[in-house]
């Protein structure tokens, strides 16, 4: 009886061991799976990267624009896509992490950075893998990791990029700016505090804020627009806005695009930005209008 509590004992002692190799292996395997996925997720943003698609234009001196593109695309977007508008342009800043080096071409400049409130190195955060690129989500330096209920393969990706504050750049291009687009996925906020001395001389803001949140540690677009109203500039358009139908957050608006003018900009210049952005009589009531109801929808939200 003894003997056979013994082979027992020893059956058990040899399972144990097994298991706990198999254990051992697992984890290292899962180790390995991870560094591989982080390795071929950089691989994936590097063929990301893309040049810059520079426009051949002539422009028009007697009235031409100074413009800065925060989060710029491979090319010129609303309202200088448009080959008629771009004789406006006497300068394009383009500011993206995500070029593949700094570019001048003519009257176009790319910078292959970030666009922060300081110089630094930081984390950008982007989705790939198999599953679709997420519109509105596509890169960031705040981390969106906290969203795994919406797609949880792969969210986690990151990669460092160099941040450069913005009120640097401008001064490396001459201190002139007349319009500022951001698209800066949630980093709007610090972009707009490290210019504050610039903000008195440029004529119009074009800008997508956040109005759930998304990222950690992000403000909101109320906070975006007190600030914006506080330094004198005036709502005068709502130009989109996207809601979360399509991720299962039924109508709830996210994120949207106004157009600011400072009121007390140059007169022609302001005039040639509501030509651009094709404001009409009646825009500022109605992006007003929006803009109520959707902070309000803010407020029942936070007080839930």
């Amino acid at each position: 009886m003894d003997s056979s509590k013994k082979k027992m004992a020893r059956i058990r002692k040899v399972a144990l061991r097994q298991t706990t190799q198999q254990k051992l292996k697992a984890k290292k395997q899962r180790v390995l799976n991870k560094k591989r996925n982080r390795e071929n997720s950089a691989l994936k943003y590097s063929k990301q990267r893309r040049s810059y698609n520079f426009p051949s234009v002539q422009q028009v001196e007697a009235k031409s624009l100074v413009y800065y593109d925060i989060g710029a695309w491979q090319e010129p977007v609303f309202p200088f896509n448009q080959p008629e508008n771009q004789v406006y342009l006497k300068k394009y800043v383009g500011i993206d992490p995500r070029f593949e080096s700094n570019q001048t071409n003519g009257k176009y400049v790319i910078y292959n950075c970030a666009a922060y409130d300081e110089n630094t190195t930081k984390k950008l955060y982007f989705s790939s893998g198999e599953r679709k690129e997420i519109p509105g989500l596509n890169a960031s330096l705040l981390d969106y990791t906290n969203l795994h209920f919406f797609c949880p393969s792969n969210i986690n990706n990151t990669t460092d990029v160099q941040c450069k504050k913005l009120s640097d750049i401008i001064e490396e291009q001459g201190g002139e700016i007349d319009i500022l687009k951001i698209d800066a996925h949630g980093s709007e906020m610090p972009i707009l505090r490290n210019i504050e001395k610039y903000l008195k001389h440029i004529t119009a803001i074009d800008i997508e804020s956040w109005c759930l949140k998304w990222y950690k540690d992000h403000e909101l677009f109320d906070v975006v627009h007190e600030f914006l109203i506080s330094r004198k500039f005036l709502l005068s358009r709502f130009i989109q806005k996207w809601d979360g139908t399509e991720f299962g957050l039924d109508d709830q608006i996210y994120a949207i695009e106004l157009l600011y003018i400072n009121q007390h900009a140059d007169t022609d210049k302001s005039n040639l930005v509501k030509q651009l952005y094709e404001v009409k009589d009646d825009s500022a009531i109605e992006a007003k209008t929006e803009v109520e109801n959707i902070i309000n929808l803010m407020e029942k939200k936070n007080n839930v």
